[in-house]
């Protein structure tokens, strides 16, 4: 054992305090430094979508909204490359980083931000070229197709500077600026909202409109993203001799990102079969397609929104989690785990009785058409009905994630999006009409909760054996802690008996 690993090693057996307060500081209070900025962080990514059903919803009302709920998968889906690449090369910055190797941490930056750019131009002329057919798949109808096909056309045009702005934007949390990045984030949802009033309520360039302004706002950010690093006063910097196909580093970064982008990916998947179930039951529904795209897909984006609030307790604790797994605290790693799955419970129960006391009152906002409420304030308590226990699946998913199990993290969100929530998509309108009074329509919001509730045990079976390996490691640990001691003590008494026989002499 180093004598850098002694005091953490003393730490343990509540001798000496840890001198990080990662270590050493109230959890709660930790909680309450890390949580508000990663959530108001999550909830602007989130306000990007909301802005658009908003605006549209008013400035051109259900085949607009209808129109953003088919356009979302794909938009989930341009995000999924960002994140791929913007987390991979940042997550290789930051270990460069720590072994203060500045050059290495640029170097992946820069390749980050090139592929950033050749992926999305590519993929991008690809979607264009079939976008109709896509748009199809998506779940359009003839009532929407024309509305989902402007929408969408625009919004690829600026897919490389989305992917540019969110990829890049995790650089500067890196470079040890988390307020930075939270600021230019928010700074384009702003202008996104002044633009969208502009363009579809004063203009009233209706669908064109709210897609335009969605670009302005995300190239605003990308503007700024690129400006941080381009001042000349960060650590990190883009170096022009590393911009290039770098095959060691582009492999290295994919790898790394591969899941991030698994998890995105199966997200727009499900998003898109929700979709096309919606569209084929809404067939033979008195709701309509179009009327179901709307309902669901408003009540869809207002529980991406809550969901972010549990993304964010999650992200908050990732630092506590990794450092008191990586100092080989046990006992802190579970108390910080149980108090973060608790807190979260408690914001998201709070969030989930407002929603059900409010679901008119929400759904009117967006202006959802008066005879589309009923169903869609009955789709959002039957999407939220497990939202209270949720968050102890999505933060422990994300404490195997922070511990250095990815595997197992990708597994449990895996196993919630596609192997329970996909085949429930199905299973819940063909099965539940026959036992409850409800149409297959009108049963198709009750799948999500029939996903989480199965997610759920399978989670808590990974935790339970999860806390038992920490008992154990924490056993094995305090044991090598107390041998440690003992021998310390012993040389101790020895180098004193040492000393007093050689005063005797």
């Amino acid at each position: 054992m180093t004598d850098e690993q002694k005091p953490a090693a003393v730490s343990v057996a509540g001798t000496t305090a840890d001198p990080n307060p990662l270590g050493s500081a109230p959890v709660p209070r930790l909680l309450l430094k890390f949580a508000p900025p990663a959530i108001l962080s999550m909830m602007v990514s989130a306000v990007y979508n909301l802005i658009d059903t908003f605006f549209v919803g008013h400035g051109v009302g259900d085949a607009g909204i209808a129109a953003t709920t088919v356009a979302f998968p794909l938009m989930m889906l341009t995000g999924a490359f960002a994140a791929w690449f913007g987390v991979g090369g940042n997550a290789i910055a930051a270990l460069r980083l720590g072994e203060r190797k500045v050059e290495e941490a640029n170097r992946a930056m820069s390749v980050t931000l090139l592929m950033l750019i050749v992926v999305p131009l590519a993929l991008t002329i690809v979607a264009e070229l079939f976008l109709t057919p896509t748009l199809d798949f998506l779940g359009a109808t003839d009532t929407n197709r024309e509305y989902s096909h402007q929408f969408c056309s625009i919004i690829l045009a600026g897919f490389t500077i989305q992917a540019i702005g969110l990829g890049i934007s995790n650089f500067i949390r890196t470079d040890g600026a988390p307020n930075t990045a939270l600021a230019v984030t928010f700074a384009g949802a702003v202008v996104s909202a002044f633009a969208n009033y502009l363009l579809v309520m004063v203009m009233g360039m209706g669908m064109v409109g709210s897609a335009v302004a969605t670009v302005i706002g995300q190239t605003v950010t990308t503007v700024l993203v690129l400006a941080y690093f381009l001042r000349g006063k960060s650590k990190l910097s883009f170096r022009r001799k590393f911009i290039r196909f770098d095959g060691p580093m582009i492999r290295s970064i994919t790898a790394i990102g591969l899941s991030s982008f698994c998890v995105q990916v199966a997200s727009a998947l499900t998003s898109s079969m929700l979709n096309l179930q919606i569209t084929n039951l809404g067939a033979t529904d008195v709701i309509g397609a179009d009327g179901g795209l709307t309902a669901i897909g408003t009540v869809n984006k207002v529980i991406s929104l809550l969901f972010f609030v549990v993304l964010g307790f999650s992200i908050a604790a990732q630092p506590i989690l990794g450092y008191n797994y990586g100092a080989q605290n046990y006992r802190r790693v579970r108390k910080a785990l149980w108090w973060t799955v608790g807190a979260a419970i408690v914001t998201n129960l709070i969030l989930w009785m407002t929603c059900r006391a409010l679901s008119d009152q929400i759904m009117l906002f967006f202006n959802v058409g008066h005879d589309l409420l009923d169903f869609a304030a009955q789709g959002l308590l039957f999407m939220t009905l497990m939202f209270p226990v949720v968050p102890f699946q999505v933060v422990c998913s994300n404490y195997f994630q922070a511990t250095g199990q990815p595997i197992k993290a990708t597994i449990l969100t895996l196993t919630r999006q596609l192997i329970f929530y996909l085949p429930a998509l199905f299973i819940v309108p063909a099965v539940l009409p026959n036992f409850l009074n409800l149409t297959p329509l009108a049963a198709l919001p009750l799948a999500p909760a029939f996903a989480d509730a199965l997610a759920i045990i399978v989670t808590g079976v990974f935790v339970a054996r999860e806390m038992g390996r920490l008992t154990r490691l924490q056993a094995e640990h305090d044991r090598r802690i107390a041998a440690h001691e003992q021998t310390w003590a012993q040389v101790g008494e020895r180098a004193a008996a040492a000393v007093s026989q050689s005063k005797e002499a």
